[in-house]
């Protein structure tokens, strides 16, 4: 007697980041909406190291969310685990998630505009 077995192997996980938004000191910031993951089997789990200080990952997703309490711009490694049994596959990717201070415009004798604005009559 004759046997076939047809193994159907998962795809592997695809992390593609298109493009990383610039967050700002003490604003609120969310970064997932130009990240997408295909492949493998979801649900995912996901892990991140090197995030700015005050962004963290939002229950549930892979999304970073939070506010940022420091400039910089720092290296950040994604990591996805998808849900396939009995070994479940990882991968991994980075990118530049870029932090600045906000910065006021300055009118002409120096004093800043916003604070210039706030005390006219």
């Amino acid at each position: 007697m004759e046997y076939t077995l047809t193994v159907n192997p998962v795809s592997t996980i695809v992390i593609t980041v298109e493009k990383v938004p610039q967050g700002m000191v003490n604003m609120p910031y969310t970064f997932g909406n130009d990240l997408n993951i295909t492949g493998g089997t979801a649900p995912y789990t996901c892990a991140h190291t090197n995030a700015p200080a005050g962004l963290a990952l939002q229950s549930g997703t892979c999304n970073l969310v939070g506010t940022p309490t420091s400039s910089g711009s720092p290296t950040v490694t994604l990591k996805v685990t998808d849900s396939t049994t009995p070994v479940a596959q990882t991968q991994s990717t980075t990118f530049t998630l870029p932090v600045v201070v906000e910065t006021a415009e300055a009118n002409n004798s120096g004093n800043n505009i916003l604070d210039t604005q706030r005390f006219r009559g």
